[in-house]
């Protein structure tokens, strides 16, 4: 089913706004319009979250992926700015047991704290 039918669903159950796993694979301009065509708000999407056909959950924690982690991170912004949505979630991932014993404090705290000034204030990452 083509995803912007499937916003008339929760619209004709009364909804007033809708979460996203992952937008990216739709124009944000198209998604707004399809969002304001049913009288829908956008509150909240995830990160990019790696190969989810693959079983990855989010790339955050898997160290060598932070370059992607940060356009991921980019791209998120970008999608909540267009959509008019304040909240993104960062998927942390699912790293090796051996990794994920090292790793004492998330590993895209350290290398990603906060998203540039000029967002600070408009989006918040959860």
């Amino acid at each position: 089913m083509i995803f912007w039918i499937a916003l008339r669903k929760p619209a004709a159950c009364g909804f007033r706004a809708v979460e996203f796993m992952f937008p990216y694979d739709y124009a944000p301009e198209v998604l707004k319009q399809k969002l304001s065509d049913n009288r829908l708000e956008h509150t909240l999407h995830n990160l990019p979250a790696g190969d989810w056909a693959g079983g990855e959950r989010g790339i955050a924690c898997i160290p060598g992926r932070e370059a992607e982690f940060r356009e991921g991170v980019d791209a998120a912004v970008r999608y909540a700015k267009a959509l008019g949505n304040r909240k993104i979630n960062c998927l942390v991932g699912k790293p090796r047991l051996a990794i994920a014993r090292i790793i004492s404090v998330p590993h895209w705290w350290r290398i990603y704290v906060l998203p540039p000034p000029r967002w600070r204030r408009k989006v918040f990452c959860c």
